[in-house]
């Protein structure tokens, strides 16, 4: 992906991640982060690494929404993700998945949504969250598993999200979190905003090993179980001095 358009497009790079946690705490230090995360922005909402935005108030992604006036409510006609291109917003990171059997993701996320519209329209306040305050997350422009809405408006907990990614193991991948929020902090009358808050994004790969793939030679060599998912052991027994 690209850092340098504002458009909601996606090309790669060479900096990838491929497992592992991806946590912000260093985010003022370490600048290989903003190389990893490629953010994406309608004309009405910002996305960015925000203080206070991850667990335990530290740095985390930070989507909030904008000026809510011109936010198109579909209530199930169509989609909201399409009826409301400005409002949305796409954290991506890229991974090859060529050489894996199986992936799994995992990230803390936490969501708010204001009280604006049951309270001034009369909209029933799940409905609300379900339609104003959306995150998706895709692979390869493909949704991955049910969005998630708010249930409170400012008092849900981070939660650790959990999605398996199988199906798209043996290529590149473009994980993307794609985010819908209605309005900001600062347009609220109950100063609450649309929020979504993303940390600790974990990828588990699974590699399948064999003796096949390993290019030591030698007869004193043994892997077991073989083929094998996850921990392997490996024996080699040491040729004598002297010996061809």
């Amino acid at each position: 992906p690209s850092n340098d358009s504002a458009e909601l497009s996606l090309t790669y790079n060479s900096l990838e991640k491929n497992e592992g946690p991806l946590t912000f705490e260093s985010f003022l230090t370490d600048n290989s982060i903003l190389d990893t995360v490629h953010f994406q922005s309608g004309n009405e909402v910002t996305a960015a690494i925000k203080d206070k935005a991850g667990t335990n108030e530290s740095f985390g992604i930070e989507m909030e929404g904008g000026n809510r006036n011109r936010y198109n409510l579909t209530f199930g006609q169509a989609s909201p993700f399409e009826a409301n291109p400005n409002y949305l917003s796409k954290a991506c990171i890229c991974t090859d998945a060529t050489n894996m059997d199986a992936l799994d993701l995992s990230f803390d996320l936490r969501q708010t949504y204001s009280r604006f519209w049951e309270t001034n329209l009369n909209i029933d306040s799940s409905i609300a969250a379900q339609n104003l305050n959306i995150l998706q997350v895709t692979v390869n422009g493909n949704p991955v598993g049910q969005p998630f809405s708010p249930i409170s408006h400012e008092n849900d907990p981070y939660q650790t999200q959990a999605l398996n990614l199988n199906a798209w193991v043996g290529q590149r991948l473009s994980i993307c979190f794609e985010g819908l929020v209605n309005q900001s902090r600062q347009e609220d009358p109950f100063g609450i905003g649309d929020f979504i808050m993303i940390d600790n994004i974990n990828l588990t790969p699974t590699y399948t090993v064999s003796s096949n793939d390993l290019s030591i030679a030698g007869p004193g060599l043994t892997i077991y179980p073989n083929p094998a998912q996850g921990e392997v052991f490996v024996h080699f027994e040491t040729v004598s001095e002297g010996e061809v």
